[in-house]
């Protein structure tokens, strides 16, 4: 193995690298759509992330964005 910065580096054909990519250990084809009523809430991102220091009309945007990202939840 070289250091970096030694030299040229030897290019090898693509065919040769193919192995150096991600390969999954099982089929993709047993991947299946995940039933169930585990959803995330709809509002949970205002939830977990640090809200911003953005203000509408006085009225922080969490505020204002909390009933909208509800009602999303109840569409399903």
């Amino acid at each position: 193995m070289r250091a970096p910065g030694s030299g040229p580096v030897d290019d090898l054909p693509f065919e040769e690298r193919l192995a150096d990519f991600y390969s999954p250990a099982g089929s993709l084809s047993r991947l299946r759509p995940r039933t169930g009523d585990a959803k995330a809430p709809a509002d949970l991102l205002l939830r977990v992330l640090e809200p911003p220091a953005v203000k509408v009309r006085h009225i922080p945007l969490v505020d204002l964005l909390r009933k909208p990202y509800r009602e999303l939840g109840d569409d399903g």
